[in-house]
């Protein structure tokens, strides 16, 4: 096999296997044939991270795992960027507008709850205010649906909300995705905070579970302990209400970055809905639980922040779960 062809769905390219990377477009329109980009996530690369390959090597039109190469006879140059684990300092909507098409087994996402608050803390801080509901599911609208040509026909959606927007999304998801791709209505029960004389305590998190497709969506049901005295020992499928402690003040995963979320959660979510070697997207990452729960399942995460200071972070620690992975 040549440079630029493909077999079984694999491509070839100067020693390089091209679904590892990112999409590759023409750097100008009309096309120069003389030169092809590959885009990293909507970045265009510094001249010094552009690799020169030979010229006149052909390559076909290939669709592998989601990537699109486009016949051009020629090239000279193209820039081979890594994206099977990434974290970016983006905005979720420009992140969405670069992503490969079909290139997403699981999007988890955990938005700003819209509480009416800065959420901060010694490790950083974020605007979690939206002048109404409506503006707020507008914000969310816009991103969905920028980021749905990016999943995969067997990808599922995990929007992890609270008791203020999580009936207005579930009427969102159901409007854009249709009523009958709503799988489950999680319940994160977690304990911890405070209570009200006025009101049940509110302990637990929203989490909305739909697929693309009802008939081929992938699932692994999470098995858990058992707690009745008959199957004492045993284990058994998890139920929807996932019953996982918050992170306390002494957690070792403890980063100090606001709404941190545990590892536990993360990776139960993660091999029950995506599959062995996927891709999971978080792009409001925040701290980076889930690209390390997804690194440490064998899975591949890709996430982006607004806030550098989430960033730093989520980098810090994907490195350190990779080196014990790796």
């Amino acid at each position: 096999m040549t440079s630029g062809e493909c077999r079984d769905g694999q491509s070839a390219f100067c020693g390089f296997d091209l679904h590892r990377y990112a999409r590759v477009v023409p750097a100008r329109v009309p096309w120069d044939t003389n030169d092809l980009t590959i885009r990293r996530l909507g970045k265009q690369q510094t001249k010094s991270s552009v690799r020169r390959l030979a010229s006149d090597l052909p390559i076909s039109c290939i669709r592998a795992h989601g990537l699109t190469v486009y016949s051009i006879q020629s090239f000279k140059s193209v820039e081979m960027i890594e994206t099977s684990r990434e974290v970016v300092n983006l905005d979720w909507i420009d992140l969405a507008r670069e992503l490969m098409p079909a290139s997403i087994d699981l999007l988890y996402v955990d938005p700003p709850f819209n509480t009416g608050k800065v959420k901060s803390s010694h490790a950083g801080s974020y605007q979690d205010a939206w002048p109404t509901t409506d503006a707020w599911i507008d914000w969310l609208r816009e991103r969905l649906v920028a980021t749905l040509p990016a999943l995969k026909p067997t990808a599922s959606i995990l929007l992890h909300l609270d008791q203020r927007t999580s009936h207005r999304a579930r009427c969102l998801l159901d409007e854009l995705l249709g009523e009958d791709r709503f799988v489950n209505h999680l319940i994160w029960s977690y304990g911890l905070g405070g209570s009200s004389p006025r009101r049940f305590a509110r302990k637990h998190d929203d989490i909305l579970f739909y697929c693309l497709d009802p008939n081929a969506y992938y699932f692994d049901p999470p098995m858990v302990p058992a707690t009745s005295n008959r199957m004492k020992g045993q284990l058994k499928k998890a139920t929807d209400i996932i019953d996982i402690p918050a992170i306390n003040n002494m957690a070792s995963e403890r980063t100090g970055y606001p709404t941190q979320k545990p590892v536990a959660l993360l990776d139960l979510l993660i091999r029950a809905c995506c599959p062995e070697g996927g891709t999971v997207l978080d792009p409001c990452c925040g701290s980076g639980t889930t690209l390390v729960a997804a690194t440490a399942a064998g899975r591949n995460g890709v996430g982006c922040d607004k806030n550098p200071d989430a960033v730093k972070i989520a980098r810090e620690r994907l490195a350190a779960v990779e080196a014990v992975h790796s």
